[in-house]
């Protein structure tokens, strides 16, 4: 059960990922600096913030996920690097953003503690998708990503 839990908190991100694809503010501050910040709302909410090479997402005012970012030739990468902790309630994490590595030992204490064997906890945590890749393309306001298998 506590695999099944832990399978839907990855999805919550995966889809908030996969559902920002609409309206785009960007501003550009006037200090003579090329970088710029871009908001992207999606259809439930969610924003999406790129500034520099840093994204984050949230929904509700809530950060669900930091990180990096990429791109070239109409494809763009995130590198997700923390992530929320709520979303894992079974594993005692807090309302708050927590380093990727810090969910890993979480994860992998909780499991063990549920009897667990190393290996099925290695092969779940090698199945955490912490790189996304997609297409885009920009037409005036509207960003459309495709993501990646």
């Amino acid at each position: 059960m506590a695999a099944k839990r832990f399978w839907a908190g990855m999805l919550i991100p995966a889809l908030v990922f996969g559902m920002i694809i609409a309206g785009c503010d960007e501003d550009s501050p006037d200090t003579g600096e090329t970088t710029s910040t871009i908001t992207w709302i999606g259809p439930g909410g969610e924003e999406m913030i790129l500034s520099g090479d840093s994204f984050e997402i949230s929904r509700g005012g809530a950060v669900l996920q930091r990180g990096t970012y990429s791109t070239g030739e109409n494809t763009i990468t995130f590198y997700v690097t923390h992530i929320r902790g709520d979303v894992y309630s079974e594993l005692g994490l807090e309302t708050q953003l927590y380093p990727f590595d810090e969910i890993r030992t979480a994860y992998e204490n909780y499991h063990k503690e549920k009897g667990f064997s190393g290996q099925f906890i290695s092969a779940a945590l090698e199945q955490l998708n912490l790189i996304q890749t997609a297409t885009y393309s920009i037409d005036g306001t509207t960003l459309t990503r495709q993501l990646r298998e």
